[in-house]
Parts: structure tokens; C-alpha cells; sequence
């Protein structure tokens, strides 16, 4: 299971099959912009999403989409339109963004059993996209897969 290779490693990185895989990524980005979000598919009984922000609740972090602002949100892969666009401004620290699924129990899970996502950045880095492994002991990575633009 992946959490045993996380906790193993003692690090929310690790390295699986040759690939970068991360509970969470950390986007550095200029103080202020604007991302594109494209869900591109989702292969999983449990719904899927993506949390992104800040990590801290103490954070200057400021996120606008379609008008409503927050330090951090929750975007469900069937409940968003084909792509997303997010404003942010921030003048100190990272951006964060992992994938969460909900069971069923309206309830928002992340970051635990065989969670984990395997990222994959363009040469310029400008694209993100991201497999993403929920809470399925198998890693195949196909659980959800977006992909996060800087424009």
C-alpha cells in the first residue's frame, strides 16, 4: 500500500516504478495569476475531487472561482464544467493541491490507504497533469487525472 511507502520514506514523496509519486504537490508561483483546471477523466466508484490552496489556516492565500473567494477550495470532478478557471493572489507561500474522494457518506477523504498522485510536468512547466491513486490499495493511478495550467 502506498501510505507504507510514505511512511517508510518519511516523506510525502517517494519514488514508485521510475515515477515522482506525491500526497500532495506544491505549486511556487508569482504572487498573482491565474490557473486553468481540466478534469479529464475519472475511473473510481467514489467520487471524485481535488483540494487546492493553502496547506495552513493561517494564510494570505486568495482563491477566486465563478466569483467566490476562499483560501482554499473543493472542486468535484461532476459537479465542474470542462475546465476551471482559478484567480489567486498571495504573497506568501505555496499553493497545494491533492486529490479527495467521498465513499458515499458525503464526507471528503484524502491523503490515507493507497492514496497518491504521480505528476507529470511539462518542459516549460507551465502544465501539470496528475493520475491520481484514491484510497484503493492498488496503485494504478487512474482514479482521477487533471491537469492544473499556469496562464
Amino acid at each position: 500500500m502506498l501510505e507504507d511507502a510514505f511512511r517508510k520514506a518519511r516523506s510525502p514523496v517517494i519514488t514508485l516504478q521510475g515515477h515522482r509519486v506525491a500526497l500532495f504537490d506544491t505549486l511556487e508561483l508569482p504572487k498573482k495569476g491565474k490557473l486553468r483546471l481540466r478534469f479529464k477523466a475519472a475511473h473510481s466508484e467514489w467520487r471524485q475531487g481535488i483540494r487546492i490552496g493553502a496547506m495552513t489556516t493561517r494564510t494570505d492565500l486568495r482563491l477566486t472561482v465563478a466569483g467566490r473567494q476562499a483560501p482554499g477550495m473543493q472542486l468535484w470532478q461532476d459537479t465542474c464544467p470542462p475546465f476551471v478557471d482559478i484567480d489567486y493572489e498571495c504573497l506568501s507561500g505555496p499553493l497545494t493541491v491533492y486529490n479527495i474522494w467521498d465513499t458515499g457518506d458525503a464526507q471528503s477523504t484524502s491523503q490515507t490507504a493507497g492514496a497518491g498522485m504521480r505528476v507529470d510536468v511539462t518542459p516549460d512547466g507551465k502544465t501539470r497533469t496528475y493520475y491520481c491513486n484514491d484510497g484503493h490499495p492498488e496503485p494504478l493511478f487512474k482514479s482521477l487525472v487533471f491537469e492544473i495550467e499556469i496562464l
